[in-house]
């Protein structure tokens, strides 16, 4: 079902007023050698309400975060595209304000949690936001410079915030071959003096040419791991060593540690075959825990993968629609289990 027919979009074109640069653009800024102690342990909670990441019962989320042995929040700033060959794309109802996202913040520090800030372009007729393509030259120009006044807002906002870490753009996997990304990663370093993060698709992430610009490889990390409806624990481990063992790989030849900045499975049958999306079907929360601990045994046992964030925490539970919560079934434990072991390796 298309459900954003009647959003109208406004705002965010090209005519915009220049951004002011607080450093001379041809001269990015030196990176600060960001460092880690722990891994991020997390989740990312959900909005598609302008104020729901102010609302009063987030506090009871992020202490059932706590309560699992979670150490980072992650929040989404959704703007939206008509479809993939539109360069214009804007905030609507659905997008959370930036007074509810300090308001979530400051819940985030007051318990001592660690707070990421992850913008997503979405399109309103439901294609991924991975085959966004523009025409022409023209059309590349307007939507990297729409793109460049939208990640400054949320680079001053994190700068503002002290974010832990900012994810500068979500599996847009058309577009990371364009030079205008390297406008784009000076654009947020002179505003942002925090570690910076960008959310490759799992089938992109050799097809990245800037990893070395930043702080992290991150991944999105919905990669199949079974073929079968009844996929057994071994089968699962095996299929996750595999794209561990690509992950480290790359983090070798990048010099880099690696995020999942996304993963996570739904309650139905079949989760593990694709785990980005499953239609409605039969549930299966069984199929969903056993995903997570094959996922999470070898991911916390890697040395290169210094944190993981589930998709997703609703605001409210009766919000689950889709199935990806794990709050109250027994996904919740294992992952509770595999965070409360999970620390990173001793430097020499």
């Amino acid at each position: 079902m298309i459900r954003f027919l009647l959003i109208i979009l406004a705002g965010c074109n090209a005519n915009h007023a220049p951004l002011e640069n607080s450093a001379d653009a041809s001269q990015p800024k030196e990176d600060a050698g960001h460092t880690i102690s722990e891994p991020f342990k997390g989740s990312i909670v959900t909005t598609w309400d302008a104020e729901g990441y102010a609302d009063p019962q987030i506090a009871n989320v992020l202490g059932s975060l706590q309560d699992n042995h979670m150490n980072t929040v992650s929040v989404i700033a959704t703007w939206y595209q008509p479809d993939r060959r539109q360069p214009s794309f804007a905030r609507t109802g659905r997008t959370p304000t930036n007074d509810s996202i300090r308001a979530i913040a400051a819940e985030a520090k007051r318990r001592g949690m660690r707070f990421v800030i992850k913008p997503h372009i979405d399109l309103t007729n439901e294609e991924w936001r991975g085959t966004i393509s523009m025409r022409n030259e023209t059309d590349w120009t307007i939507w990297f410079e729409n793109y460049r006044h939208y990640i400054a807002e949320y680079s001053e906002l994190a700068n503002e915030l002290d974010a832990d870490l900012l994810v500068i753009g979500t599996e847009l996997k058309q577009t990371v071959s364009r030079p205008e990304w390297q406008l784009i990663i000076r654009t947020v370093k002179e505003r942002y003096d925090g570690p910076i993060v960008y959310a490759a698709n799992w089938d992109n992430i050799n097809s990245v040419p800037f990893w070395t610009e930043l702080d992290f490889i991150g991944v999105d990390a919905y990669w199949p791991v079974s073929s079968s409806r009844q996929p057994t624990l071994e089968e699962l481990k095996l299929a996750n060593q595999q794209w561990v063992t690509k992950l480290e790989e790359l983090a070798d030849r990048q010099g880099k540690q690696v995020l999942l900045t996304e993963f996570g499975y739904q309650d139905r049958d079949g989760t593990t075959m694709t785990p980005w999306w499953v239609d409605p079907g039969s549930p299966d929360s069984e199929e969903q825990a056993l995903a997570y601990e094959a996922m999470l045994s070898e991911v916390t046992s890697s040395s290169r993968i210094h944190g993981a964030m589930s998709w997703m925490t609703y605001k409210s539970p009766l919000l689950n629609v889709d199935g990806f919560d794990i709050i109250g079934k027994p996904a919740e434990n294992v992952l509770k289990d595999a965070y409360a072991l999970w620390e990173l390796p001793q430097s020499d």
